[in-house]
């Protein structure tokens, strides 16, 4: 399973939609669709391409901060 597909599928077992998910990280439906695509939005003349890994990093890191607030109802705050 590759990383964008890992990622959709995570997405649904929370039962979130894009637009939910996109509010929880911070960032919007389009950047959640286009990760799940796993290819970046193709800049004008140019093609899509493949996700870098530092993307796929910061990415990770934002769903992992997430899932740990769902496990932990006494979220920690600044």
């Amino acid at each position: 399973m590759t990383p964008n597909e890992k990622a959709r599928a995570w997405r649904e077992k929370l039962g979130y939609n894009r637009q939910e998910l996109g509010d929880a990280l911070g960032y919007s439906p389009e950047y959640v669709y286009w990760m799940e695509r796993g290819v970046m939005p193709p800049r004008k003349g140019q093609k899509s391409k493949p996700i870098e890994p530092w993307v796929w990093q910061r990415y990770r890191l934002a769903c992992r901060g997430h899932a740990a607030d769902l496990r932990d109802k006494n979220r920690w705050d600044w």
